[in-house]
């Protein structure tokens, strides 16, 4: 329990103090082609398999599942979620309602956590900045202040 703790209060800070939103401006570009389904590459490279050991080598399997129980979404909403940021699709309202239920803490450092791994890495720089602003978009647009249909 002490370090599954110690994992979630280290990736709160990291969250925080890393990426402040007020520091990123949109310029609008999606980062990847978005005539194109995301797709989750399939293949595995000795290098990529290394690389993302190494990363999580700190963490023992047990924290990592309990972070992933805790905070990830549904496939098909990260998904959305995923193609809004990198492609800027807008994500439907029951995804980003799922995602506001996880939280804010949860959305920030799944984004860290999967733009931290060797195939989406090349993405990290403009992708992680982007995930503020779909958060609050989507807090924007269906949060508890979102005027009822």
């Amino acid at each position: 329990m002490g370090k599954t703790l110690m994992f979630l209060m280290t990736l709160f800070i990291t969250t925080m103090v890393t990426y402040p939103t007020r520091a990123y401006e949109d310029d609008g570009e999606p980062i990847v082609d978005p005539n194109n389904r995301l797709q989750i590459p399939v293949g595995e490279s000795p290098e990529a398999n290394d690389y993302n050991r190494k990363l999580f080598k700190g963490y023992s399997g047990r924290d990592l599942k309990h972070f992933l129980n805790m905070c990830m979404m549904s496939w098909e909403c990260g998904l959305d979620i995923y193609e809004e940021m990198l492609q800027n699709k807008r994500s439907s309202d029951a995804c980003c309602l799922e995602m506001l239920e996880k939280g804010k803490d949860c959305h920030i450092a799944m984004a860290r956590f999967w733009f931290s791994l060797y195939e989406f890495k090349q993405y990290a720089s403009r992708a992680i900045p982007k995930s503020y602003v779909v958060w609050n978009r989507c807090y924007r647009d269906v949060g508890p202040h979102a005027p009822s249909a």
